[in-house]
């Protein structure tokens, strides 16, 4: 059987597969092509050029769709690369009503907030009551229950945020095993992520006793005084202990009063002469 036979029959037995895919596009070139023609068939030199001719536009076509790839990979890793002209972090809300409309932090990654913003769509702030290297703890207006707290809101750091997800674990496992608060440890009462910012949620207590000391001029305490917050300290230190748990930040900017209540008395040592 000629040759030309067997090609047809390939042809017909399946345009899908591979095989009948090459053989379709050699017989068209074949009966489109000079060499096709039997008058002008040879089997030398024109050939092998028409060979290497559609060798070389197939070539060609490759390298073209190759660069084309790499155009637009080199242009979706440059926008994807391109640096911020802003140096602080923004964030929008999805729902505008919530409370805000945009969430920045400072290059410390700090929240940057206003008073009457609101957090969680709960908790409106007031004042500032403290800031530290972990964030800044803010006076702010619970409208579910209409009472005081501090919120500590971290930075926005990854390692800041690692290290409030222990506090909180730490905090509610407390809770759980003091439940009628004789612990005299503080009162986690909630605790949310903000835009980044882990913010969690006391009941607003008073001064510390430094802060205290240091608002009246650095007069020590009355002795009375300072064996009651000893007394105090030791309690709550035991039931961490039993807990197998220990403080290790223990100092007096850590230490609060319930409330920054004080009697004002007289002290002749304190009267310029």
């Amino acid at each position: 059987m000629p040759r030309n036979g067997r090609r047809k029959r390939s042809l017909s037995s399946g345009e899908g597969s591979l095989v009948s895919y090459y053989s379709k596009h050699r017989c068209i070139d074949k009966e489109h092509s000079p060499v096709s023609d039997t008058r002008h068939y040879k089997r030398g030199s024109s050939t092998v050029r028409s060979r290497e001719r559609r060798h070389n536009r197939h070539l060609s076509r490759n390298r073209s769709r190759s660069t084309r790839r790499s155009d637009r990979r080199l242009k979706r890793q440059k926008y994807r690369n391109v640096p911020s002209e802003v140096s602080t972090k923004t964030t929008c809300e999805d729902d505008p009503s919530r409370g805000f409309s945009s969430v920045m932090d400072d290059e410390d990654g700090h929240l940057i907030y206003h008073q009457g913003d609101l957090l969680h769509s709960r908790y409106e702030i007031g004042t500032l009551l403290g800031e530290g290297t972990f964030g800044k703890v803010l006076d702010c207006h619970d409208r579910k229950t209409n009472t005081y707290v501090a919120v500590k809101v971290i930075k926005n750091v990854e390692k800041y945020r690692e290290a409030a997800k222990l506090e909180i674990k730490v905090l509610e496992k407390i809770q759980q095993r003091d439940r009628n608060g004789r612990s005299l440890c503080v009162v986690l009462l909630d605790w949310f992520n903000h835009h980044g910012h882990m913010c969690l949620v006391f009941e607003k207590m008073g001064l510390s006793v430094f802060d205290f000391m240091k608002d009246n001029n650095y007069e020590p305490y009355p002795l009375e005084q300072v064996r009651h917050i000893s007394h105090q300290l030791v309690v709550a230190v035991k039931f961490l202990h039993e807990m197998k748990m220990s403080h290790t930040d223990l100092k007096p900017e850590n230490m609060l009063f319930v409330n920054s209540d004080c009697n004002v008395t007289y002290n002749a040592r304190m009267v310029c002469i």
